[in-house]
């Protein structure tokens, strides 16, 4: 359920609508509410998050905008509510996300619809190509 809310925030800031499109679901069936993900980007004056979640949107954020900027400080309340593997879990998917975020962004990936699929259709052929 975190990981969604993490992986929602990570493409928020990379500016991922593709991303954002299904993740954004995938959150609100996790319990995310539409108010929570809609306004995530205010989640330090948020009271509907507790102040673990807030320490894994604080990472995030950090990883998202520079990597080099995590202190110690930051691990050291991290650490004061996940285990070294679920900080490890968190840092996954914050670095897989900031890859797919920018993987599509430069291919520029349109959100696709239900139902679309990622695939254009195969142009038709004319007669007398060899294609």
């Amino acid at each position: 359920m975190l990981t969604e809310l993490i992986i929602v925030r990570t493409s928020q800031v990379n500016e991922t609508p593709y991303c954002l499109a299904s993740h954004t679901i995938l959150a609100k069936g996790l319990g995310w509410s539409d108010d929570q993900l809609s306004h995530l980007a205010e989640w330090p004056k948020r009271d509907d998050f507790t102040t673990a979640e807030k320490a894994a949107l604080r990472l995030a954020e950090t990883v998202t905008r520079d990597a080099h900027a995590v202190t110690d400080e930051q691990f050291a309340e991290l650490r004061s509510f996940y285990s070294e593997g679920e900080i490890v879990e968190l840092l996954c998917a914050i670095g897989l996300f900031n890859y797919f975020n920018r993987f599509n962004n430069a291919l520029r990936m349109e959100p696709t619809k239900p139902g679309e699929g990622g695939r254009a259709a195969p142009e038709k052929q004319t007669a007398g190509t060899n294609r």
